[in-house]
């Protein structure tokens, strides 16, 4: 039991301490800069938007805003089947913007691979309805394209200040893992809200498929880099707690039943880092809720030692504080209150996987 206890524990605390330390080192000794430069290239940005009358304006106006120039920059917006009035509104910029509707609910990668079939730029930006642009975030996305080497970058999504969630806290270590696996070489994935790829990398993916953290391994397979940008940026505003769960737990679960397509990066013996980064930053994440659960039915069997006997009452302690944060923002109760949510989205988006649950559109949470 003992041996249970300390593999359980050691798996938790390597998943949200190990790694993100490992990738610190690693960083001062094996980083590989990206050679940025001018780039001004031929760009269409692709917007996936179901029933978006209530910011599809403002997206639009946002990208005419920006730092790009607008003969060199091509609107699609892909509507989901909305049943609002998304689309009149992006047929009154007539001209301007390109409104392809895809009939029957089809999901987010059937919008992207639709339009990117009929995109004419030489590299796909893809984004949301609701995730507006820094004025300079195109053009600080393209000057990673100088670097022949790369093939997908990844922008930086920020939340706004809004004290009915701690998403920015989770996004937080997500910018340093990304950061940090970046200049090592590639990074996982990419943010559905700001990503860009070379239009000839794009693969078109089934409709079960996460696109944005499925679609740079393809791109990292074909040997190009896969790299971040913080520059590039676009601000949401979170929803409340329970529906940036139902979020999270919908993203874990379309990642989850995306492994298929890429199951050959598991395999460390082949891609190496890579592998270790997708077991590290992704699987054993989604997994801790397990770990969390062994240590602590692992840790009853062992209370008759003191030193044992205090680590589970601080882990009754945490949950207890976890459970507190429901009804307080309060950062020692709110905290524990995210982690514990993330780990049970995850939970439940492992149910979802092995019942066979397909997410293959998606509900707005704003």
């Amino acid at each position: 039991m003992l041996a249970t206890f300390l593999i359980a524990a050691f798996l938790v605390v390597y998943v949200y301490i190990g790694y993100p330390l490992v990738l610190r080192i690693a960083v001062q000794l094996f980083s590989r800069p990206v050679r940025k430069g001018y780039c001004e290239p031929r760009v269409t940005l692709i917007v996936s938007a179901y029933n978006e009358e209530a910011v599809i304006g403002k997206k639009i106006e946002n990208t005419f805003a920006l730092d790009y120039p607008s003969e060199k920059l091509e609107i699609i917006i892909c509507s989901d089947g909305s049943t609002d009035s998304t689309d009149e509104i992006v047929r009154s910029y007539d001209g301007k913007v390109i409104l392809h509707r895809v009939e029957g609910r089809r999901g987010k990668p059937e919008c992207q691979n639709q339009g990117a079939a009929i995109a004419s730029g030489d590299v796909l930006v893809f984004s949301d309805a609701n995730s507006m642009y820094d004025t300079a975030a195109l053009r600080n996305l393209m000057q990673n394209f100088h670097d022949e080497k790369v093939g997908v970058v990844c922008g930086e999504l920020r939340y706004k200040k809004n004290n009915k969630s701690d998403e920015g806290l989770y996004w937080k270590l997500e910018r340093f893992l990304k950061e940090a696996e970046s200049v090592l070489g590639s990074c996982l994935g990419a943010n559905g809200a700001i990503y860009a790829v070379r239009k000839e990398l794009f693969h078109p993916l089934p409709p079960e498929a996460c696109s944005d953290f499925v679609e740079p391994f393809y791109a990292y397979d074909a040997g190009y880099r896969v790299v971040y940008e913080a520059t590039a940026f676009c601000t949401e505003v979170p929803g409340d707690n329970a529906e940036e769960f139902n979020r999270k737990q919908r993203i874990i679960t379309n990642s989850l039943q995306s492994i298929y397509l890429i199951k050959k990066f598991l395999n460390p013996f082949r891609y190496g880092w890579y592998s270790l980064a997708l077991w590290s930053h992704k699987m054993l994440r989604w997994y801790a809720f397990l770990f969390l659960i062994v240590a602590f039915i692992a840790n009853l069997f062992l209370v008759g030692n003191f030193f044992f006997l205090t680590l589970l009452l601080l882990q009754v302690l945490f949950y207890v504080f976890a459970f507190i944060g429901i009804f307080s923002s309060f950062k020692l109760f709110s905290i524990p209150y995210y982690f514990i949510a993330v780990n049970l989205a995850s939970f439940l988006a492992v149910v979802d996987t092995v019942v066979g649950r397909k997410v293959t559109s998606w509900e707005k949470v704003r």
